[in-house]
């Protein structure tokens, strides 16, 4: 990102661990740091705190992994069965989000414990923006996320994409039909 700006982000800035999104939130609200990232809602209260949002990721079209589900070649291979399911599960999710507006917004308040209309279409628009619907993995964004983390390990360089992605159980869902039952509500 910081290229698209035509910043050097091993010259021109200075980026620091700074541990969870609340807790570089309140650094930022006390005066600690000049700025930080964080996601919607932390963006809005932090600008209803008199801060100024510099930039929305999500909008510069910038291809990287927004959502990221992990786990281990080990589960993979001891429990295929139930790693196919969760994605089922997940994306089945995705799905009612997408078409159930007012009953995820409903959820959004219960979790974030927040009634802040602002707030709640916020954080849903922006899961909204950066969701693909038969979670499939961003391959452009895994390797703009790869040059960025080969800046500070040479050995990420020579990483694939492909190296980090296992798409199999997808493939399955589309040709088992799963995804078929999504387009008849679309």
């Amino acid at each position: 990102m910081c290229k698209k700006f035509g910043l050097d982000p091993t010259k021109d800035i200075i980026i620091l661990q700074g541990g969870t999104q609340p807790s570089r939130l309140q650094a930022l609200l006390a005066g600690s740091i000049d700025a930080t990232l964080v996601s919607p809602p932390l963006d809005l209260t932090a600008k209803k705190q008199g801060h100024t949002i510099l930039v929305n990721i999500a909008e510069l079209g910038i291809a990287y992994p927004q959502l990221v589900i992990e786990t281990t070649d080990r589960f993979i291979r001891e429990d295929p069965k139930a790693v196919k399911d969760f994605l089922k599960g997940f994306i089945e999710a995705i799905h009612y989000v997408a078409s159930h507006k007012d009953e995820t917004k409903k959820i959004i308040t219960k979790y974030l414990k927040t009634s802040d209309p602002e707030i709640l279409e916020a954080t849903y628009q922006s899961f909204m923006q950066v969701t693909d619907y038969n979670a499939n993995p961003n391959i452009e964004g895994i390797r703009n996320a790869l040059d960025e983390v080969a800046v500070r390990v040479p050995a990420a360089k020579n990483k694939k994409p492909e190296d980090f992605i296992d798409t199999r159980f997808l493939k399955e869902l589309e040709k088992e039909g799963f995804f078929k039952q999504f387009q008849k509500k679309s």
